[in-house]
């Protein structure tokens, strides 16, 4: 069956989402990337943004009643998988619309998604082929990179799609078919703001991260097309600033350099977000200079721990000391950093974290999260925790319902799920509530924009400080009782 009108949905996250995913809120590129594909195939194709609108699933339906599509296709991430798995049963239950559900987390668990959704397909991996491939009336088990049942009730998956080479073949996002820029968010200090890719895919093995969509193999536009696209969101859009969401974007340094080259020479007079981070194993003062020069003003760095023990375990290839000395750079140059770091990987102790805390503190860069590990389905270290038996029961609900924290779905070796929240807790509040620190970031604030995101983040951070005042007392007692007990606190190996 062919399909010649389509609606793309980002559906709206559960009430209780809180954190960066309410302070952060990009438009829907994935979606962008495939209605452009569509149209290109003469297909009537229209965005949703149900995210950013705050409309619920019932306002929701009521729209795409009255479009009477032939086809819904429904992103689902880690944020809004409940709300697109809820939206797809009403469709399906109370309308003749065909439904396909894409994005990482339907890539992670289909058969469970396809169950609990109703919908016709599921897309896994890179959507921009495969929807093409629906769309145009091809028979379903010859299109790669879907999930479906046969007509006998067999559930299938068929063999994985290629991803695509050369990236420059994929129209320019259909940004028209989005809301207005004004409407998303991030720390922004120029609006209105824009994100782009300039690379898919990271070449690492880091086992915790998620590769379900682009893969591990990098993949660039070209430093040509990412300036076109530039060039095009400046002047029919007015953007002052962007966020790059790039893997990594910094993997091909000559290519990163190719594009900071043309951007200062093009003096677009703009300002830079390296959101998503980017490594620093091949970083050189050089490139630190000409990214503040092309307009960077903040950037992130994964740096997931600083025990060399647990860098190893879960493959984290990064240097320590090239940390330090780019965190040097960067502040040299007057650019924003961030590092982040992960609590509670299957063998961390209280020592590991508290090396972790002490490193990020001696850094001292503008900013650090500490997040507690999440064993996302599909990732190299669900599948170890799900060998060992450290999975606990629920993740998948868990996840689905929100994804607020408060809540560990595995098992650590040598520390307890309260013991792990309290150190993340703590991590937060020694880093962050220090006189100077406080000081420092309000020196920093160069807009009101940015002043709302931190409104935001501290508002939705306030939950983390009061788990860990509620159980600092609690915590307190159970290292006095391993005290005394065995004559030292009960946290595993030194």
């Amino acid at each position: 069956m062919k399909y010649k009108k389509v609606i793309l949905i980002n559906p709206c996250p559960a009430e209780n989402t809180s954190g960066i995913n309410k302070a952060t809120i990009y438009p829907p590129l994935g979606l962008a990337y495939i209605a452009s594909v569509l149209r290109e195939r003469n297909i009537q194709v229209e965005i949703i943004d149900a995210n950013i609108m705050r409309l619920d699933n019932s306002r929701v339906l009521e729209i795409i009643r009255g479009k009477n599509p032939d086809l819904v296709g429904i992103s689902l991430n880690i944020v809004t998988a409940n709300t697109g798995i809820m939206l797809s049963r009403q469709i399906k239950e109370t309308t003749d619309f065909d439904v396909v559900l894409g994005g990482s987390f339907a890539s992670a668990v289909p058969e469970s998604i396809f169950q609990k959704s109703k919908a016709d397909i599921l897309v896994i991996g890179e959507g921009e082929r495969t929807i093409a491939g629906i769309c145009e009336g091809k028979p379903l088990a010859e299109i790669k990179g879907i999930a479906w049942r046969q007509e006998n009730g067999d559930f299938v998956i068929n063999e994985p799609v290629e991803l695509i080479d050369n990236l420059d073949t994929i129209p320019m996002p259909a940004y028209d078919l989005i809301p207005p820029f004004r409407l998303y968010r991030s720390r922004a200090r120029r609006l209105p703001m824009a994100a782009i890719f300039t690379s898919r895919g990271c070449p690492y093995h880091c086992t915790f991260c998620n590769h379900n969509i682009f893969g591990k193999k990098f993949r660039a536009f070209s430093p040509k097309r990412v300036i076109e696209e530039m060039e095009f969101l400046i002047s029919k859009y007015g953007i002052r600033q962007f966020d790059i969401l790039d893997d990594n974007c910094s993997f091909d340094l000559a290519h990163l350099e190719e594009i900071l080259d043309l951007i200062i020479g093009k003096k677009f007079n703009i300002l830079i977000n390296l959101q998503n981070g980017i490594r620093v194993d091949n970083l050189t003062y050089s490139t630190v200079k000409k990214l503040r020069m092309a307009g960077v003003f903040k950037v992130g760095i994964g740096c997931e721990s600083a025990d060399s023990e647990i860098l190893k375990e879960v493959k984290k290839n990064v240097n320590l000391e090239k940390i330090k000395q780019a965190v040097q750079w960067f502040s040299r140059e007057g650019i924003i950093t961030y590092l982040f770091f992960i609590i509670g990987f299957p063998n961390d102790t209280k020592k590991s974290i508290k090396k972790t805390i002490d490193f990020a503190r001696e850094l001292n860069p503008a900013g650090a999260s500490f997040s507690a590990l999440v064993p996302f389905p599909g990732t190299e270290i669900y599948l170890q925790l799900k060998e060992r038996g450290l999975l606990k029961d629920g993740l998948e609900e868990g996840l689905l319902a929100g994804f607020t924290g408060g809540k560990l779905y595995h098992i650590c070796r040598y520390l307890t799920q309260d013991e792990i929240l309290a150190l993340q807790a703590q991590a937060y509040k020694q880093f962050y509530l220090r006189p100077a620190k406080i000081w420092e970031h309000l020196r920093q604030i160069r807009s009101f924009s940015e002043i709302r995101w931190y409104l935001d983040m501290l508002r939705d951070s306030l939950p983390i400080v009061n788990r860990f005042r509620k159980k600092q007392s609690r915590y307190s007692k159970i290292e006095e009782a391993c005290r005394f007990a065995k004559g030292r606190p009960c946290y595993g190996p030194d």
